[in-house]
């Protein structure tokens, strides 16, 4: 029977699987890590892995347990933090400029979308606008699963599936594979330009501190905090899930939206345009973040293309070879079941 839209009921068995497994998958990367690199663990980074066990071990028991997901992630990716320096000694930065280059003919993206669009002090309007685009990656995930929740619940299902399997796969590369940003790598003489100058302008922090500015805050303050402090890695070029989280969102608005799904391309768009312009990532880190994503809605949902599906042998999504899918989230329910003809 359907579940009325906006009520509660407990998760699909393939997300409760999948939340504990990719879990205890990261958790063993960065115990190995901490292990390989004589990690030394903080009080603070103790804590919030206790609170992350807490919250998996009494999921069953919380209120609105279907959004503990969300919270998960937000715990996984405030690990990092204590692997800052162990990160920072194996931080990748020549490798990923040499392909970048190839890729474009021996220059970066944000070197050509920086010369098509000069930038200016104060910060212009192009880089106010991207400025604005790369800040809305922090609600997005968010507002999408809000809407997925109470207008089409077996889709909510599928989309937080999908988007813990891409954080998880981001993060697990992120610690074994850190690669430095282009702003980064420009700061420290590795993308020169004429005269010694660095090639390209990090245009975030002006953009973001005259925005906040013109609000009557401290604008360089709130930006080393929400940049600085706050964020637990900085290093974590690639893939850009500032890509890949607006691109799983458009595959899914695909599902469920009709022509106002192509609201949710452009947005797609203007958020890769946005996050190689500002200089916080390469073209090379947008094409891993729209792998990443594509690989996590295949593997939960099967991607629709020309009206057929990417699915397993016996017609069901990828997933379900090894993990039963719920019946609140769509699929078939329990192992080995045959879908209707």
């Amino acid at each position: 029977m359907a579940t009325r839209a906006g009520s509660s009921a407990p998760p699909a068995p393939r997300n409760e699987r999948l939340l504990v497994g990719s879990m205890a998958v990261y958790g063993l990367v960065l115990a190995g890590l901490a292990l390989y690199r004589g990690v030394e663990l903080t009080p603070s980074v103790v804590a919030i892995a206790a609170a992350l066990v807490g919250v998996l071990a009494l999921r069953r028991h919380l209120p609105l347990r279907e959004w503990i997901p969300f919270v998960a992630i937000a715990l996984a990716y405030e690990l990092i933090r204590g692997f800052e320096a162990a990160i920072t000694a194996m931080v990748h930065v020549v490798g990923i400029i040499d392909v970048e280059r190839w890729l474009l003919g021996g220059t970066i993206a944000t070197a050509i979308l920086q010369a098509a669009f000069p930038p200016t002090h104060p910060p212009g309007i192009v880089a106010t606008l991207a400025t604005v685009i790369y800040v809305l990656h922090v609600p997005l995930p968010i507002v999408v699963a809000a809407y997925l929740w109470f207008r089409h619940r077996p889709v909510f299902g599928d989309y937080v599936a999908a988007l813990l399997l891409l954080s998880m796969a981001a993060f697990i590369t992120y610690v074994l594979l850190p690669v430095a940003p282009p702003w980064w790598a420009a700061a420290h003489g590795f993308i020169p330009g004429p005269g010694g100058h660095p090639l390209i302008t990090y245009l975030q922090p002006p953009a973001f501190t005259a925005i906040v500015n013109s609000a009557g805050l401290d604008g360089h303050a709130l930006f080393a905090l929400a940049f600085g402090d706050i964020s637990p890695d900085r290093l974590a070029s690639f893939p850009s899930i500032h890509a890949a989280y607006p691109f799983l969102a458009y595959l899914f608005a695909r599902r469920v939206l009709g022509r106002s799904r192509w609201l949710v391309l452009a947005y797609t768009l203007a958020a890769w345009f946005s996050i190689m312009y500002l200089g916080d990532h390469y073209l090379v880190d947008v094409l891993g973040g729209i792998a990443y994503a594509a690989a996590a809605y295949w593997l939960v949902a099967g991607c629709p293309v020309g009206g057929r599906s990417l699915c397993s042998a016996d017609g069901r999504p990828a997933l379900s070879r090894w993990l039963p899918l719920g019946g609140r989230d769509g699929g078939a329910s329990g192992r080995g079941r045959q879908p209707a003809q």
